[in-house]
């Protein structure tokens, strides 16, 4: 079976697209004066540190999320 499959790295609906070191959701958070859990709640957060040029070496694909 393979990875994709196993659900390991996402599926057609959640595609699997970074894995980012919590000391920088942490540090997003700080910055833009929300809490963790404002983070999780709103795609435009999560969007928005994904699509971070900073982020990119913890991406497993190029693209806009």
């Amino acid at each position: 079976m393979d990875a994709r499959a196993a659900g390991a790295i996402g599926s057609t609906e959640m595609r699997h697209a970074a894995r980012v070191p919590a000391v920088l959701v942490e540090s997003y958070c700080n910055r833009n004066g929300i809490t963790v859990h404002e983070f999780m709640a709103n795609d435009e957060h999560v969007s928005r540190l994904l699509n971070d040029p900073a982020i990119e070496p913890f991406r497993i694909w190029k693209g806009k999320v």
